[in-house]
């Protein structure tokens, strides 16, 4: 495993790969781009979907929950994402990935019902 300083002074040290194609990093935008798509679809949701508001925001809020945990762990995640690519491991990590596909499940079913509930004029 390679590391290097951070910074000159520092006794923080950072794990560091030899990956041209920088695999973690690509991983990473590609989550963080996910989740910040999910939280501005749930955005939209609220702003478009009619239907009493306490249910609007509620499943709109419940969506977006995953999207801002993946956005709020991105760093840590990261590290952690080198970590393993250095130590020759690249596990699946199924958790983030359900979470945020019950989220977008959720917001659809929620705006499928509520579009079909209301009255039409």
């Amino acid at each position: 495993m390679k590391r290097r300083r951070s910074t000159p002074g520092e006794d923080t040290t950072v794990d560091v790969h030899d990956d041209t194609g920088l695999q973690p990093e690509r991983t990473t935008l590609a989550w963080v781009r996910t989740a910040a798509l999910a939280v501005a679809v749930c955005l939209l949701f609220i702003r478009t979907v009619p239907g009493p508001g306490v249910l609007v925001v509620g499943a709109a809020a419940a969506a977006a929950f995953p999207a801002l945990a993946i956005l709020a762990t991105a760093r840590r995640n990261h590290r952690l994402r080198v970590r393993e690519f250095v130590d020759g491991r690249a596990p699946i990590h199924v958790v983030p990935a359900l979470a945020v596909s019950i989220g977008v499940v959720l917001l659809a079913c929620a705006a499928a019902s509520l579009l079909l509930t209301q009255p039409s004029s």
